[in-house]
């Protein structure tokens, strides 16, 4: 089994576990929510300018997923300078992480197959451009 295998299984122990928690305290939320309904019927009204729980969930993430996108963004610049004849891309070259959380997963396939034909295609020119040095 390679490191990389083992990390895999290891992330992969872990989300099951985590996954395994959230359901035991959705559940033990939910019982607690029904018992308190039948105690006091009905929900208080939201006042008015003030998000509902649910919008405020979705902000959150929509907003932490453009946190983790822009510290990916980062980290993947920081490896490419420390790599040996790698082009460091600048961060405007790394598109606005704009979408939500669920665009975003929906886009990762197509936007890394993008990403690696543009690295290709400046690595390609850049060889050419020193090709030419060179012949000169």
């Amino acid at each position: 089994m390679t490191v990389t295998e083992r990390i895999d299984e290891v992330e992969a122990r872990f989300i099951e576990g985590l996954t395994t928690l959230h359901e035991r305290v959705v559940d033990a939320n939910t019982q607690a929510a029904e018992r308190l309904a039948a105690l006091r019927p009905g929900t208080p009204a939201t006042p008015e300018n003030v998000p509902t729980a649910t919008d405020v969930v979705s902000r959150y993430y929509d907003f932490a997923s453009k946190v983790l996108e822009a510290n990916r963004s980062f980290a993947e610049q920081l490896v490419a300078a420390w790599e040996p004849n790698a082009e460091t891309p600048s961060i405007d070259e790394r598109p606005a992480a704009t979408s939500t959380a669920r665009d975003t997963a929906a886009e990762k396939p197509s936007a890394k197959k993008a990403s690696a034909k543009k690295a290709s295609a400046k690595k390609a020119s850049s060889k050419k451009a020193s090709a030419k040095k060179a012949s000169k």
